[in-house]
């Protein structure tokens, strides 16, 4: 058996105490477990198809334009390597946010909004 660094391993030597000796094998041993029973791994993220569009997208924009226009919080724009969408290089906070969570669908609405509020908050 090959080892993570291309070295030859014996095979008692792969488990110790449990553990596996390099994440590699860990991962290859999980993905034979899977597919042993049919299954196959999926990725942990996926995008929000059309997040804009959708209710609760609309939803959180005028949430973050609030945010935005009140000055009890911290909106400063950010800096973005996109010339083209944004002539200045500045990336307004509403549409950053909003390209976040369409990005990362894991992540929930109601959880992010409130700690954005926490984070941002002048005091």
């Amino acid at each position: 058996m090959v080892g993570c660094m291309g070295q030859d391993i014996p095979l008692q030597s792969i488990h110790l105490e449990g553990r596996y000796k390099c994440q590699k094998i860990k991962a290859v041993k999980k993905r034979k477990s899977l597919r042993k029973l049919g299954l196959r791994q999926m990725p942990s993220t996926k995008k929000r198809p059309d997040f804009y569009n959708t209710d609760e997208g609309k939803e959180i924009k005028k949430i973050l334009e609030l945010m935005e226009s009140d000055k009890a919080y911290n909106t400063k724009s950010a800096y973005s390597t996109d010339g083209g969408k944004y002539p200045s290089h500045r990336m307004p906070f509403v549409d950053k946010h909003m390209r976040y969570l369409s990005e990362h669908s894991a992540v929930s609405l109601k959880h992010y909004i409130s700690n954005l509020k926490l984070i941002t908050r002048v005091r």
